[in-house]
């Protein structure tokens, strides 16, 4: 197992190499790409190396082609750090003159050597040509464009004939994919059998033919994997790296970042209080689950903050923010965000959502569709993560997850581990709660999925009907109390296996039908109690349509409404009543079953302008007959 080390501990080891009087190995540190190697390198160590007045250079190798260019790079970091104010310029001088004899004859360009003034050339020499005891850091071993031995073994000429204490940075598992890849088209015509579709000379000689038969050559009974680890055994660098790479290196470091020390700092960047706050307090989670994922990314986890604390402010024009969960929410979606990206990451993949699923508590970690559908599209639909987290707030306060004495809880995690006559009793149990209506509605579809669980056992004394039954009792009753519109059943689970998920979609359909049709009444007298021949009717309309209205979003205000009731009350009505109607229909959504009643309205305003002497009411029906006809154009009727 790789043993990762944090900042302090792999300093404690570059501390007592580069101490050494001589050195007999290089130091590799290892790291996945993201982790924050180059960035300990160059604000940790390298503040340590220039507090203890050590000289080094940090060399990066990406690019590489050729061994002079490393020579080429060292001089040039000794000669920007020996001079503090024009070493740059003077590295940038050699770059152009092109070699070392023509600064040993002080051949410096006149102007630049005005610049820079009097430097003891000599003494600068002698720095470029006595590098004993100098640090090279060497960056990026897995981006350089040598074969691996080439560069391994220019690595350990500064090593053993310089005496440099060296130390590599890199990313070992990226250091030859991408050279695995190179002529990948003929590799794969090399390893494959001779036996089948043998292939004439000029015919392999032609990488373009071996492309476009590698599809073909894939059909073949031979696995895909096969065949690359056979392209790995013939031409892989592999082995030749392990055998140089003990030569050259005496230890290996696995970089680990602190994690929740970063989460920490990150968290102290951000705008929002809440954010930091949420942030802070589960910083160590957050490691944790990194950790456990085997994910020391940093990019990642930073653009999972970015996303969190735009979901955040986003979420605070609407009134989830006031619920008393609400932090324990936003908890779930951080460490869901972080899951999601860590699945994206590593497997290029998402969460597999089923059916009209809008979250899932199962199997340990809270999921969310709109984070997965989020990393998709990069949008972010707030009025539907509002609508969400309502529904999934009534979940957890349910505590039925939480509660492991529960039956439903009991049936849905631990069914295959009960005998037949236990499931039996603990579905009676339900049952007599759900008589004493001890379950909240937003239960009910957590319970008809276990009901449906049961169901497929086919149990001898087990009837799913009279379950059914009383849920539908139950709702009627409920409904008939309720003062808004009815709540919309979510599915918090992400039922696989199609039958049972077609059954529980019926059943679901049919207790939203019920609440519907009840509600529907109760809120077509709501809305047309408020409107009436009264003062102010247009506050108090705009007041059920505010946000202390959680239903407000589901409220079809046009089927609500008795137009020709509406009319007679705007005849007689005054001007700030209208305006506040209008204020009204440009905050909410017509849907496509309310065309006919708003082209109804259209008609009678129309009517009504020809008639109105009042010039202000007027002008406010013209305005309302546009804004109606704008909110039509949007739905395209």
């Amino acid at each position: 197992m790789i043993n990762y080390l944090e900042d302090k501990e792999i300093m404690i080891i570059l501390k007592k190499y580069i101490n050494m009087e001589k050195p007999e190995y290089a130091i590799l540190i290892d790291g996945p790409w993201g982790s924050g190697k180059t960035y300990f390198i160059n604000n940790i160590f390298s503040k340590h190396l220039q507090k203890e007045k050590q000289e080094f250079s940090r060399i990066s190798l990406y690019g590489i082609t050729e061994k002079k260019e490393i020579d080429n790079k060292i001089t040039e970091s000794i000669l920007e750090s020996s001079h503090p104010k024009y070493g740059k310029l003077l590295a940038n001088t050699f770059n152009n003159i092109g070699n070392l004899s023509n600064l040993i004859n002080n051949t410096i360009p006149r102007p630049i050597t005005k610049v820079i003034g009097k430097i003891n050339i000599k003494n600068l020499l002698s720095k470029l040509q006595d590098i004993d005891n100098h640090i090279i850091i060497f960056d990026d071993l897995e981006r350089c464009n040598l074969e691996i031995k080439v560069i391994l073994g220019y690595i350990n000429e500064y090593l053993e004939n310089k005496n440099n204490k060296i130390i590599i940075v890199a990313n070992q598992k990226e250091i030859f994919k991408s050279k695995q890849m190179n002529n990948i088209e003929l590799k794969y015509l090399t390893v494959k059998p001779y036996n089948k579709n043998v292939y004439s000379q000029s015919e392999i000689n032609g990488i373009q033919y071996a492309f476009n038969h590698t599809k073909d050559y894939l059909k073949d009974n031979i696995e895909k994997t096969t065949l690359d680890k056979r392209i790995m055994d013939l031409f892989s660098e592999e082995i030749v790296y392990k055998e140089i790479k003990e030569k050259v290196i005496g230890k290996e470091i696995y970089y680990s970042p602190n994690i929740e020390l970063i989460c920490k700092n990150l968290s102290k960047k951000l705008n929002c209080n809440l954010s930091k706050k949420i942030l802070n307090n589960n910083a160590k989670e957050i490691a944790e689950k990194m950790i456990s994922k085997n994910h020391f990314n940093i990019r990642t986890l930073k653009l999972v903050i970015v996303k969190f604390e735009e979901i955040v402010d986003g979420l605070n024009e609407y009134d989830i923010k006031e619920d008393n969960d609400y932090e324990k929410i936003l908890k779930s979606i951080l460490l869901y965000l972080l899951e999601a990206y860590i699945l994206k990451k590593k497997k290029d993949e998402i969460y597999k959502w089923i059916g009209n699923a809008e979250y899932d508590l199962q199997y340990g970690i809270h999921k969310f569709r709109f984070i997965d559908e989020m990393i998709i599209t990069e949008n972010i639909n707030y009025e539907s993560i509002n609508t969400c987290l309502k529904e999934y707030s009534k979940e957890i306060k349910s505590d039925i997850e939480s509660n492991h004495n529960d039956p439903i809880y009991i049936l849905k995690n631990h069914y295959t581990e009960i005998e037949d006559e236990e499931i039996l009793e603990y579905s009676n149990q339900i049952y007599n709660k759900l008589e004493k209506k001890e379950y909240d509605k937003s239960n009910y579809p957590k319970i008809i999925y276990v009901l449906l669980i049961i169901k497929t056992l086919d149990l001898k004394d087990f009837e799913i009907n009279k379950y059914i039954n009383i849920m539908e009792k139950n709702l009627q009753e409920i409904s008939q109390e309720h003062n808004f519109e009815n709540e919309f059943f979510y599915n918090g689970f992400n039922i696989y296996d199609e039958k049972i998920r077609k059954e529980y979609e019926q059943f679901v359909k049919k207790f939203e039908q019920i609440s519907d049709t009840t509600v529907s009444v109760k809120i077509r007298e709501s809305i047309n109690n408020i409107i009436k021949e009264k003062e102010n009717w247009g506050q108090d309309l705009k007041s059920y349509f505010s946000t202390s209205n959680p239903y407000r979003h589901n409220t079809k205000l046009f089927l609500a409404l008795d137009v020709n009731n509406l009319i007679e009350v705007f005849k007689i009505s005054k001007a700030k009543d209208i305006a506040a109607f209008r204020d009204v229909i440009l905050t909410i959504d017509i849907s496509q079953d309310e065309v006919t009643p708003v082209k109804s309205l259209i008609i009678e305003l129309e009517k009504l302008v020809q008639t109105e002497q009042r010039k202000t009411q007027k002008l406010n029906f013209e305005y309302l007959i546009d804004n109606l006809k704008e909110k039509l154009k949007y739905i395209g009727s």
